[in-house]
């Protein structure tokens, strides 16, 4: 016969809370799926993860990651993933970017709700749901960006994580693979009555918008060598540019890996993980 000790603290479980509308647009709801420590119920406060996910600025699959999602919810996270606004129904830049603030401001705003720590809430972001986060942290606090819904909230970020992130639109528009990328990309920098479509195109791109002197949160890039969408280039030449105006961002090759796909392992999550860990860990992990 074997004993087992009582897990009185909860730790490593997790739930799955769905569907929660964070954000109305046009009277269409926008929704947040949320991995939540168990311990929560104990009134527990913890460290959250903003994933967004890439979805080339169309509609996330927000059910895709779960599985990998929930691993970091085991050590002790609040992770939060969300839809947005998607170009190919009428909605180019800076939709997809207005929302994703919006999400950040939620779950700050109702971070009581949800045993949320407000004040160490990271992003992490794959392709173009890395750019939206890069952005994120490149354009706190701006005007044109931030939609009225819990405008009160704060937008700074404790870091942020970027999986083959589009960092430059024109290189992204020069590399496009094929005609149904061209498209989606023209319908993400459509023009309008605030930006053109040339203005559009520097707007999204962290490359072009990086300044010195700036509150960027500790960055993490990494991208596949072998990237057929994005070009890793486009990662490589951003740490440059980072460096080059005093900051200290963290590159890392996945050798040989194209976009999505192979890219992932265990060893690039635990390496993501390791990061998050450095910059909010929950206090029970020191």
């Amino acid at each position: 016969m074997k004993k087992i000790a009582v897990n009185s603290k909860l730790t490593g479980m997790s739930r799955v809370i769905p569907d929660i509308p964070y954000i109305v647009r046009d009277g269409r709801e926008y929704y947040m799926q949320i991995i939540q420590p168990w311990a929560a119920d104990f009134g527990e406060k913890f460290p959250t993860v903003l994933f967004v996910q890439g979805c080339a600025w169309t509609t996330p699959d927000v059910y895709g990651e779960i599985p990998q999602l929930s691993r970091l919810a085991e050590r002790g996270y609040v992770v939060a993933t969300i839809t947005h606004r998607d170009c190919m129904e009428g909605h180019p830049y800076p939709a997809y970017l207005q929302d994703v603030k919006s999400a950040l401001r939620y779950l700050r705003k109702h971070a009581g709700e949800y045993g949320i720590d407000a004040d160490r809430i990271g992003l992490w972001g794959t392709s173009s749901g890395a750019n939206a986060s890069m952005l994120v942290a490149m354009t706190q606090g701006e005007a044109l960006l931030t939609t009225e819904d819990n405008a009160e909230q704060s937008e700074k970020v404790n870091f942020v994580v970027d999986c083959f992130g589009p960092i430059d639109m024109k290189m992204t528009m020069e590399y496009s693979p094929d005609a149904e990328f061209d498209d989606i990309l023209e319908h993400a920098v459509a023009p309008d009555e605030t930006f053109t479509r040339e203005e559009k195109i520097k707007k999204m791109s962290p490359l072009q918008i990086a300044e010195a002197g700036k509150d960027y949160p500790p960055m993490l890039l990494l991208h596949g060598d072998k990237d057929m969408l994005i070009s890793y280039e486009q990662s490589k030449r951003l740490y440059e540019r980072l460096k080059e105006l005093g900051y200290e961002p963290e590159l890392v090759t996945v050798e040989g890996a194209d976009h999505e796909s192979n890219f992932w392992s265990r060893e690039v999550l635990e390496l993501i993980f390791t990061f998050i860990d450095q910059h909010i860990a929950p206090l029970s992990n020191g």
